[in-house]
């Protein structure tokens, strides 16, 4: 009888390893299609992503629909030099109502009007 290498509970956490590989490769393109959006139109620089990387892990409809109410109320800016800066965090808090309120400064009957425009 040969013996085994390595433990069935390894064997289950090699096997979770591996399905989490194969899902970060599933993953691969969703990431470019955030990368994208969040460099080519929103024109982040890298130093942006790299302080807050959960970024890329943001659906791109979510990040599009409230880059386009930020730049409708005039502020859509990401330049942390300039006043009014937006970071990536509070771009996507997850709360609509905080986002409305606290960063695009409208009521959330607004922004979800304005969503419906979208």
């Amino acid at each position: 009888m040969k013996r085994r290498l390595w433990s069935k509970t390894t064997d289950n956490n090699f096997g979770k390893a591996i399905d989490e590989i194969l899902g970060t490769l599933q993953d691969a393109g969703h990431i470019q299609a955030t990368y994208n959006y969040l460099v080519l139109i929103m024109n982040l620089p890298n130093e942006r992503l790299v302080e807050y990387p959960l970024a890329l892990r943001c659906s791109v409809a979510q990040i599009r629909r409230r880059h386009e109410v930020l730049k409708r109320v005039n502020k859509a800016i990401y330049d942390p030099e300039l006043p009014g800066f937006v970071t990536l965090a509070a771009l996507l808090q997850p709360s609509d109502k905080k986002f409305a309120e606290r960063v695009a400064r409208i009521r959330v009957e607004d922004y979800n009007r304005f969503l419906k425009t979208l």
